[in-house]
């Protein structure tokens, strides 16, 4: 009896990545005792797959089904930047058009939420309770930088708003110091430190509000101060003055350029999404040359392109349904080479389930996105899916493998969505968005939020399996892979808004993000979780996380030297100089990991009792 249960207490206490360094044939029946492989894991059990489901008893199939794992880790970070890409980047422009937000401000507080949102979300997972988060969060803030923030600075030239700029990067060095602080003034954390942290982000985003209010009031105040001018009389010192004050007022109406703008008060106005030309260089690393904007979108336009009185109101409904759930974009499929119709097959098993689920409201294409039949059919789907998935992930009670799929709340749902699919199909027309089309960026924003935690969760999850495997550490695969994953899904999503035209606002979202990051990402699970956590140093920190910091306070620095150096202006050889920076951060990284050279950490010594 006292071996039973010593046995449930150590089931209890083990960690599930132990199980790896037993035997293969014992590791089936550790996977299925251990209680903590129930709580790290998401949707499946991974280890009850790998020994109990596929029975691996040799190092060669387990490395087979690993190299699947890894496959399946990439399509994870394809599903997230095909959902960032479609639904959840143009919902962001939606909203910061509706909030009539500027570039700036819609890059340091939608965007940037926007792409932190999956670390806050798999922070508060259980597969993170142990983790070191400040390594995972700093790595991850070093490869937005640095990355993220190196491809628009690569793929676009632009004037950065420099006050803005200087000022988030010293707010970034300001969190960061403060997370060092709350992390070693005290061996455990408090809900207080996280308070702090989150109140920094609060003092922050009142600042930029007081900064574009009182840039408000520059302007007229120069628009004053320039009409007197003009009716003085002509003179060498008058010209000048007014001159200087044309210029600075450019300046300060460019920072302020709303994401819609307004022609003859006729129809709104917003950057396209399609290509548009751009001079080229002589070579890859010469800066180019500021190209034009896209062609402007009419709202009004995009909207009832399709639309005639005459047309009958439910006309080509059938044909509109199975041509927008067709994965691929059939006007555009005879238009395209070889390579990027291999590229629409091979998304197709991503985008059809995609297409069924979550409704597309996009402005810049015709109607808005909308589809008749289908969208009327999302009214019911995509709020009992998002309930089903909502609750399996609550409860986390599993069924073998999986986790156990309930329908007993979603059938509920049946009862408001059903008579609200039938209003809205009877009220609709197939050639014109209804006026409440709007409100599907609610369905569009909550079930895209969703799939891409679930996407974070599942690939943190096989990324700490795969580094197992491998022998790697913990805090080596936080540093290295989990921060590249994460960045390049952010990327995909700055790099699609700078292509748009959106530039200045996917490099604010770069220096926001890490600031969101360190703040939020960091005080949100010392804030919950704070009973928890003992010796915090050490369950934050990790092996690499002085590694991180040092060259995040490298990254910090340089991108004021250059921006300074380069007045504020945009360069290819600040990307190439971030992109060097970053290898050089994963090749130290490396080499710790191999233990060729000592990493910046102090070795911990014991004092003898």
């Amino acid at each position: 009896m006292n071996e039973t249960f010593s046995l449930q207490e150590v089931y209890r206490k083990m960690s599930c990545f132990s199980v790896m360094g037993a035997d293969f044939k014992d590791r089936c029946s550790l996977a299925m005792s251990v209680k903590h492989c129930g709580h790290i894991m998401n949707f499946f059990k991974y280890y009850e797959i790998l020994y109990c489901g596929i029975e691996i008893q040799n190092q060669v199939t387990e490395l087979a089904v690993i190299i699947t794992f890894v496959l399946i880790a990439i399509i994870l970070m394809i599903t997230t930047a095909y959902l960032v890409d479609k639904y959840f980047a143009p919902t962001l422009k939606i909203i910061a058009v509706k909030l009539n937000m500027n570039e700036y401000l819609a890059g340091v507080t939608l965007l940037a939420f926007g792409n932190t949102s999956p670390d806050l979300m798999a922070n508060l997972m259980p597969v993170r309770k142990h983790a070191p988060l400040f390594t995972i969060t700093i790595s991850n803030s070093l490869a937005l930088i640095l990355i993220s923030g190196g491809m628009v600075c690569y793929t676009r030239s632009f004037k950065i708003n420099g006050h803005c700029a200087l000022r988030d990067l010293l707010f970034v060095l300001l969190a960061c110091e403060l997370l060092i602080f709350v992390m070693l003034h005290d061996p455990s954390s408090t809900a207080g430190e996280g308070i702090a942290l989150i109140s920094l982000y609060i003092v922050n985003l009142i600042v930029v509000l007081m900064d574009r209010k009182l840039v408000g009031r520059t302007i007229i105040k120069l628009h004053n101060e320039i009409d007197l001018l003009l009716n003085e009389s002509v003179s060498v010192e008058r010209d000048t003055l007014l001159r200087t004050k044309i210029t600075k007022l450019r300046e300060l109406e460019l920072d302020q350029i709303l994401i819609v703008r307004h022609r003859h008060n006729e129809a709104n106005l917003m950057p396209s999404s399609h290509s548009f030309s751009r001079t080229r260089s002589l070579n890859g690393f010469s800066t180019r040359k500021n190209s034009e904007l896209p062609p402007a979108v009419n709202l009004l336009q995009t909207r009832n392109s399709m639309y005639h009185p005459r047309n009958r109101k439910n006309k080509s409904l059938f044909i509109e349904f199975f041509k927008d759930l067709v994965p691929v974009d059939l006007d555009k499929w005879n238009e395209r080479g070889w390579l990027r119709r291999s590229v629409d097959i091979l998304l197709s098993p991503i985008a059809l389930p995609c297409c069924i689920f979550i409704p597309v409201v996009d402005y810049s294409r015709k109607k808005h996105g909308w589809s008749k039949l289908l969208n009327c059919t999302q009214i019911i789907t995509n709020p009992f899916m998002f309930i089903i998935l909502t609750q399996a992930m609550i409860t986390n009670e599993y069924d073998h493998w999986h986790l156990s799929i309930d329908y007993n709340y979603a059938s509920w749902s049946l009862c408001v969505t059903v008579p609200l699919a039938v209003v809205a199909f009877i009220h609709t027309r197939t050639d014109m968005p209804p006026p409440y089309h709007i409100l599907f960026v609610i369905l569009t924003a909550s079930s895209s939020m969703l799939m891409i935690a679930i996407c974070a969760t599942e690939l943190e999850v096989l990324c700490c399996i795969i580094g197992v495997v491998f022998h790697m550490s913990e805090s080596f695969v936080a540093s290295s892979i989990r921060s590249f994953s994460a960045a390049v899904t952010d990327m995909i999503m700055n790099l699609e808004l700078a292509m748009q035209g959106y530039d200045r606002m996917a490099f604010a979202a770069t220096l926001a993000g890490p600031f969101f990051c360190i703040t939020i990402c960091m005080g949100v699970p010392m804030f919950f979780q704070h009973a928890r956590h003992h010796g915090t140093a050490h369950w934050l920190f990790g092996e690499h996380g002085a590694n991180c910091y040092y060259f995040f306070l490298l990254t910090i620095f340089t991108t004021l030297m250059w921006t300074i150096t380069f007045n504020f202006f945009a360069r290819r050889s600040a990307a190439v100089f971030a992109f060097t920076l970053y290898l050089i951060f994963i090749l130290y990284a490396v080499l710790v990991e191999w233990g060729w050279i000592h990493e910046f950490a102090d070795d911990l010594s014991f004092e003898p009792k």
